[in-house]
């Protein structure tokens, strides 16, 4: 039987393109699994608001008792890839995850930073997963009011996104498309307003 999506949420995330077969493997197999969330503040989480990694950790144990399911946080408020990317080794490698999260562009696109310098990090840091009994997912930005108003700002956001989808299919991982989801999301939710207010 297969999970049904809920239909009081307005959108619902893209599918990955390509299996989570290292995290399959582990699954089929015993003893605890290690999940290692790479990123900023929407990883690390601010104030009082659970970050993913723990909402993550929560529904993984839940979904597959008796399993221990180990989501690591490893995010810091402030950074971008190129900060990133020098703790792979000490951060991820070193933990031998069945999967890697890596969530990026927030920051750079809000910064308005060079986006060569981002892709170059993130291809730097890729070539040091590759290869290696771990699944990969990319984490592109959050859609946010900082990062769409006004419209230059919306448009950075978007080279962002576009900058992580050609990178990762050159890379063959997959992408986790938190901004299309934000943004059907936010769209979704304005437009049962405008019908409830007619």
């Amino acid at each position: 039987m297969t999970d049904q999506p809920n239909p009081d949420i307005p959108a619902h995330p893209a599918a990955l393109q390509f299996r989570l077969n290292h995290l399959a493997d582990r699954l089929a197999g015993s003893g605890p699994i290690k999940i290692v969330a790479l990123g900023s503040s929407s990883t690390a989480g601010r104030g009082d608001v659970l970050p993913y990694p723990y909402r993550l950790e929560v529904i993984l144990r839940d979904k597959h008792q008796p399993r221990i399911i180990n989501v690591i946080n490893r995010g810091r408020g402030g950074e971008e890839a190129p900060d990133e990317v020098k703790r792979i080794a000490t951060d991820v490698l070193a933990e031998n995850p069945a999967v890697v999260i890596w969530q990026i562009g927030t920051t750079a696109a809000w910064q308005r930073r060079d986006p060569r310098t981002i892709e170059a990090a993130l291809a730097d840091g890729l070539g040091q997963l590759a290869g290696r009994d771990m699944d990969i997912v990319l984490m592109d930005p959050q859609f946010v009011p900082a990062l769409v108003q006004p419209p230059v700002m919306l448009k950075a956001a978007e080279q962002m996104v576009q900058l992580i989808a050609d990178v990762a299919a050159k890379a063959r991982v997959n992408v986790f498309q938190r901004f299309a989801l934000m943004r059907a999301w936010h769209e979704g939710e304005a437009s049962r307003s405008i019908r409830w207010s007619t």
